[in-house]
């Protein structure tokens, strides 16, 4: 997460911002100190302009799903 509002140019502040998301919530979920909720992804990924699954290593889109 952090890695994409660097990319975009944002501060922590300017993307809480956009977002009804307190920056220290931000920074929490950046360091891995707390796990957003769903709402949460969605709402950062609109405020960032990408995709919600953007913000997950690539190793996870790598799972196949079981049969």
């Amino acid at each position: 997460m952090r890695r994409i509002r660097l990319e975009a140019g944002l501060s922590l502040r300017q993307l809480a911002a956009r977002c009804t998301i307190d920056h220290a919530d931000i920074a929490r979920m950046e360091k891995a100190l707390i796990n957003p909720r769903l709402g949460n992804v969605l709402e950062l990924a609109m405020a960032l302009n990408v995709q919600p699954e953007d913000f997950f290593s690539g190793e996870l889109k790598k799972v196949r799903p079981s049969h």
